[in-house]
C-alpha cells in the first residue's frame, strides 16, 4: 500500500538504472571471514543485504548491553537508530522483491547460520527469515516437523549462550545465576509448547489481520481528483485504475490468505496446549509473556499490533487452557513496569500494544459482542486448570477493566516521579494510548495533576514541552465529558436538540426580516418617493441640509441646559 500510494503522488520517483544498480548491489556476494562454534576462523560467502541485516542487529544490541556510560538517553537514542535502519532494510527487501528472490539472498540454513555465526537474539532471527517462509498452510507433516524442531532449536542455542556468557554478578551463597539460568532452558518446554513458540514466531501480521478501513482510505483518496491537473488527466487516470486494481487485488489475496490460516491453525489449536501437565497450567502465561509477548511487541508497532491480533485468534478459536483473563492480570504485573526501563522507540510500542488491548477490551463490553465471542469461551474460564462452562460474567469483567485503568495509572505515577527517561516514556505511551486511555473523570484529573507537578519540578523544556500537550489533551477529554447545558424552560441544547435549536433560530431571523421596511417603500416628508439608486447622490435625503431627527433635536434639547436647570433654548419661530 505504502508503494502504491508512493507511485501515485510521485513523492518516491526511482529510476530503473538506480532501481537495477541497488539490487545488483545488495545480491552480489562477498567473503565473510568469522569464528565458528569449535573457535576456528572460517570464510563464507553471504550476500551484501544478508550482511547488512545482520551486522546491525549484532550492532544495535552489543551498543545496549556492552557499553559502559552513564549517559542513557544517548544510549537509547543510538540504539533505536540501529533498530530502525535494520527493520528499514528488511522491510524495504520484503515489500521490493518477491519472496523466491528475497530467499536466495539467505544462506542454504539461515536460521542456524545467524544463530551460532552471528549470535542474534531470536526476535531478529525470525524477523530476518519470516518472509522468506512458506505459508503455513502450505506446508507438508514432516516440514511441518521440522519447522518446529528448528524453532526450538534457535531458543534453547540463546538460553545456552546467556548461561555460559552471563558474568554471574547476582551469584553468591543463597544464589547461582549460572545453574538458574541452566535449569531455566530444561524449565521452558514445560509450560508452553514448541508448537505454540513455532506458530506465533512463523506467522506475520498478514496473516491474520486485513486492515479494510485503510484499504478503503487509500481507494477513496485515490478518487478523488485534483482540479488543478486537468492536463494530466488522461495519464493520471490510467495510473489510478492500476493502482486502484493493485489494491483491490492485494486485498483479496490477504483476506484468502487469512481464510486458509484459520482453517488449518482451527484444527490445531485443540491439542496446542494438551501437552502440559495440569499442574503448570498457571503457569503458562508467564513463559508465553517471557519468550514470546515481550521480545515482539517491543520490536516494533506492526508486531505490536500482531501480538493483539495473534491472542484474539486463539480465542476465536476456542483453545483450551488460553485463559485471557489471567493473561490480563499478568500483563498488568509484569510488562506494564518495563515502561520503566525500556527506550523511547519501545515505549511507543508499547503504547500501541495496550491502544489496540484497549480497543478490543472495550469492543468486548458491548453485550451483543460479550455473548457472541466471549461467554462460555475457554478464553474467560474461571477454572484455569480444568475446562468447564463456568465463565465470568460481564460485570465481573467490567471490574477486570477498572483494575487495568487504576494500574496504569499507579505505574505512570512512579514513572513520573523517577528521572527523565522514565517521565518521558510514561507520556509517551499515554499519548499513544489517549484515544482509549483514560475514559472516567477522576483519573484524567489525577493525571493532569501529576503532569502539572512534574512541569513544575522538572528543569528540562522538552519534557515540559510534552505534558503541557498532555495536559491539553486531557482537557478536551474533560469537555466532551461535561453534561449537556440546558435551557432556562428545561430543554436541553444538546447534539440532539441542535436541529430544534437551529429551527427556532431560522424562524426569529425570518419574523425580524419581514418587519424591516425595504428601501424602495421609504417616504419622504414631502410625500414624494424615494428618487432612483442612480440620482440619490444628488437628491438631498430627509436628514441632510439643515433637517434633524427626532433624537438629534432631543439630544440638543438635553445639552441646552444649564447647570441650574433653566432651559436657555431658543424658542423655534412658527
Amino acid at each position: 500500500m505504502r508503494i502504491e500510494a508512493a507511485d501515485y503522488t510521485d513523492k518516491l520517483r526511482s529510476s530503473k538504472n538506480s532501481e537495477k544498480g541497488l539490487k545488483a548491489a545488495l545480491t552480489k556476494e562477498i567473503k565473510y571471514s568469522h569464528i565458528n562454534a569449535e573457535g576456528e576462523t572460517v570464510s563464507d560467502m553471504f550476500s551484501i543485504a544478508f550482511l547488512y541485516m545482520s551486522l546491525i542487529a549484532k550492532n544495535s544490541k552489543t551498543l545496549l548491553y556492552n557499553t559502559e556510560t552513564s549517559q542513557l538517553r544517548f544510549l537509547s537514542s543510538r540504539h533505536d537508530e540501529l533498530h530502525l535502519l535494520f527493520l528499514q532494510i528488511s522491510e524495504f527487501l520484503m515489500f521490493a522483491e518477491l519472496p523466491s528472490v528475497y530467499t536466495s539472498l539467505l544462506p542454504t540454513n539461515p536460521l542456524h547460520v545467524l544463530s551460532r555465526t552471528f549470535r542474534l537474539y531470536p526476535e531478529q532471527i525470525f524477523q530476518t527469515v519470516r518472509h522468506s517462509l512458506k505459508p503455513l498452510y502450505q506446508l507438508t507433516t514432516e516440514e511441518y516437523d521440522t519447522k518446529v524442531h528448528e524453532f526450538k532449536d534457535v531458543i534453547d542455542y540463546h538460553l545456552e549462550q546467556i548461561a555460559k556468557c552471563k558474568d554471574s554478578e547476582c551469584s553468591g551463597d543463597y544464589f547461582d545465576e549460572a545453574k538458574f539460568l541452566e535449569e531455566q532452558k530444561a524449565r521452558v518446554w514445560n509450560y508452553i509448547t514448541p508448537e505454540l513458540y513455532m506458530l506465533f514466531w512463523y506467522l506475520q501480521l498478514s496473516d491474520i489481520y486485513c486492515p479494510e478501513n485503510k484499504y478503503a482510505s487509500s481507494i477513496k483518496k485515490l478518487n478523488q481528483e485534483d482540479p488543478n491537473e486537468s492536463q494530466k488527466k488522461k495519464s493520471k487516470d490510467k495510473t489510478k485504475k492500476k493502482s486502484i486494481q493493485i489494491l483491490k487485488d492485494e486485498k483479496v489475496t490477504i483476506r484468502k490468505s487469512i481464510e486458509e490460516h484459520e482453517k488449518y491453525i482451527q484444527e490445531m489449536s485443540k491439542t496446542l496446549l494438551l501437552k502440559i501437565m495440569t499442574k503448570n497450567f498457571q503457569n503458562i502465561r508467564v513463559y508465553f509473556l517471557q519468550y514470546c509477548m515481550y521480545p515482539r511487541l517491543m520490536f516494533s508497532p506492526r508486531d505490536a499490533v500482531y501480538v493483539v491480533k495473534f491472542i484474539m485468534l486463539l480465542i476465536k478459536m476456542r483453545t483450551p487452557y488460553f485463559n485471557v483473563i489471567g493473561l490480563i492480570g499478568t500483563l498488568l504485573k509484569e510488562i506494564l513496569p518495563c515502561i520503566l526501563c525500556c527506550t523511547e522507540k519501545e515505549s511507543h510500542n508499547l503504547g500501541i500494544f495496550f491502544l489496540e488491548l484497549f480497543k478490543t477490551l472495550k469492543r468486548w463490553q458491548n453485550k451483543s459482542h460479550w455473548e457472541k465471542e466471549c461467554d462460555k469461551t475457554p478464553g474467560f474460564d474461571k477454572n484455569i486448570v480444568k475446562e468447564s462452562r463456568d465463565t465470568i460474567s460481564l460485570k465481573e469483567f467490567d471490574k477486570v477493566i477498572k483494575a487495568f485503568n487504576r494500574k496504569i495509572l499507579g505505574i505512570v505515577d512512579i514513572c513520573l516521579k523517577r528521572d527523565y527517561m522514565a517521565a518521558r516514556n510514561a507520556i509517551i505511551m499515554l499519548q499513544k494510548l489517549s484515544p482509549m486511555y483514560p475514559s472516567s473523570k477522576d483519573i484524567i484529573t489525577e493525571l493532569e495533576e501529576h503532569m502539572k507537578n512534574l512541569m513544575n519540578t522538572c528543569k528540562e523544556d522538552d519534557l515540559k514541552t510534552l505534558a503541557n500537550a498532555y495536559i491539553s489533551v486531557l482537557q478536551r477529554k474533560l469537555r466532551a465529558m461535561e453534561p449537556v447545558k440546558t435551557h432556562s424552560r428545561g430543554q436541553s441544547f444538546g447534539k440532539d436538540d441542535s436541529s430544534s435549536l437551529r429551527k427556532r433560530e431560522n424562524k426569529y431571523d425570518a419574523k425580524s426580516k419581514s418587519r424591516e421596511r425595504p428601501r424602495s417603500s421609504r417616504r419622504s416628508n414631502r410625500g414624494s418617493t424615494s428618487p432612483d439608486r442612480r440620482d440619490r447622490s444628488k437628491t438631498p435625503s430627509k436628514y441632510q441640509r439643515g433637517s434633524r431627527s427626532p433624537n438629534m433635536r432631543a439630544e440638543k434639547s438635553s445639552r441646552s441646559k444649564s447647570k441650574d436647570g433653566k432651559d436657555h433654548r431658543k424658542r423655534s419661530k412658527h
